[in-house]
């Protein structure tokens, strides 16, 4: 190797130590600065007596604690409305009318 070879690679080395030197102190400082300071709680104490009915509530009742998804109430027949629009635009029933439906007859 000659020398020039060398200082180019020494060179590309500094350059890359100082990038992963620098990027670390940037996460150091971010980390740092995320940090909460719960000073303020010490020596404070939390009145939980609020909490007690819901909390007995909760012991006696597990299923009680659970919150129903927002879209009980009118999820199937928004499902089965979507798929009665997804079905008429297919192909298939696109083109055909309601009188076109063949007629059963009895007897």
């Amino acid at each position: 190797m000659r020398t020039s070879e060398i200082i180019v690679r020494l060179g590309i080395l500094i350059l890359l130590g100082g990038y992963l030197f620098f990027k670390h102190l940037q996460r150091l400082r971010s980390r740092a600065r995320n940090t909460k300071d719960f000073s303020h709680l010490l020596g404070k104490t939390l009145d939980t007596a609020a909490l007690q009915p819901r909390l007995q509530q909760i012991r006696n009742d597990y299923s009680a604690g659970l919150h129903p998804p927002p879209h009980a109430a009118n999820f199937r027949p928004n499902l089965v409305g979507c798929a009665r629009k997804m079905l008429r635009n297919l192909p298939y029933f696109r083109d055909r009318k309601s009188e076109q439906e063949p007629q059963f007859r009895v007897g």
